[in-house]
């Protein structure tokens, strides 16, 4: 029988759903940790951390030391605002997620972005743009795996690798006048950006000295990241790549897929469960809808739950009366 660690991740600090998520998952779960933004209080399963939600992917890193054990055969990572199916439990996650101690979990069919998926995309552009201008730049490129290899790996993992080289000088060539007009983290804003880069150097810099090609740009993968199931064996090297990628200021969803891909072989996929993951967006009707539909009582919706979904995200705890029997 395996053990498993839940590990709650907030982006805020949200004090009051530690102990709704506490009620809900205490009993199907060996372990659970909170890992918090600048907490101060003194629960001993509260785990403070500094850093940004943009990047929650380094809550794992700085937590790692207080979370992780032995003793515990998977680390189940969520979002403080995810409700599970009422099945799934250290007794039940390797058959209902399909893994093992080879294989991990996300909740979201990962996929390798084409680069003007970057470009139209605002919530990702940043992390582009700090990855390409990073001061620490070469240090990161050596320590990620090296870009044909990465390119394997994907393949190796059933995901679609990047696009050709033309499409990468195409992109390349698109993105120059389009970074000018944005203002992200570092140094660059709009009125300074034409001095401080030079744009057909960096072009330049991506041509490699033999045959004067492009070369690729590091493949990054995305995926929803609100939900994720690691062996205990690959979480600290997942823990490592997801630390290096935030202090790049790569966003969660890009780093902690990208992570995944790198340290794992084998990752199970809804697509491969046969289990839907409701995920809705600000405006859905039915995301405002859901709580008066069930009184606000989890009880109710934990009822009527759908057997095919696996999650249901966003939840806001801060609305839902968490009713159910301890």
């Amino acid at each position: 029988m395996s053990k498993t660690c839940l590990v709650v991740i907030y982006n805020h600090q949200y004090i009051a759903n530690i102990e709704k998520l506490e009620k809900l998952y205490k009993n199907k779960f060996d372990k659970i940790y909170h890992i918090m933004p600048f907490y101060t209080g003194d629960k001993d399963n509260v785990i403070s951390i500094y850093e940004n939600s943009y990047q929650f992917s380094n809550y794992v890193t700085q937590a790692f030391e207080k979370f992780y054990s032995d003793e515990y055969d998977y680390y189940a990572f969520m979002g403080d605002d995810v409700l599970l199916n009422p099945e799934l439990t250290s007794n039940t996650i390797e058959e209902m997620l399909q893994i093992n101690q080879d294989t991990a979990f996300t909740a979201r069919d990962l996929y390798v972005m084409d680069n003007k998926y970057f470009l139209t995309r605002i919530w990702l552009f940043p992390s582009i743009l700090n990855y390409m201008y990073s001061d620490d730049r070469k240090t990161i490129d050596k320590i990620l795996p090296d870009i044909e290899d990465m390119i394997e790996k994907y393949k190796l993992l059933g995901i679609k690798p990047v696009l050709t080289s033309e499409d990468k000088i195409e992109f390349l060539q698109d993105f120059l006048p389009v970074s000018r007009q944005h203002n992200f983290y570092y140094k660059y804003s709009p009125s300074r950006a034409d001095e401080n880069l030079d744009y057909k150097k960096l072009l330049n810099s991506y041509k490699d000295k033999e045959n004067k090609s492009i070369k690729y740009l590091f493949p990054f993968a995305c995926g929803f990241s609100d939900f994720f199931v690691i062996p205990k064996n690959y979480v600290k090297k997942f823990s490592y790549y997801a630390g290096v990628l935030a202090s790049q200021r790569i966003f969660a969803e890009v780093a902690v897929p990208t992570s995944l891909c790198i340290v794992m072989n084998k990752i199970s996929m809804p697509t491969d469960i046969g289990l839907n993951i409701i995920n809705f967006t600000s405006t859905d009707k039915e995301r405002v809808e859901l709580p008066e539909r069930y009184n606000k009582s989890v009880k109710r919706f934990i009822e009527d739950w759908d057997e095919s979904n696996l999650l249901v995200h966003p939840i806001k705890y801060s609305i839902w009366e968490v009713d159910i029997e301890e």
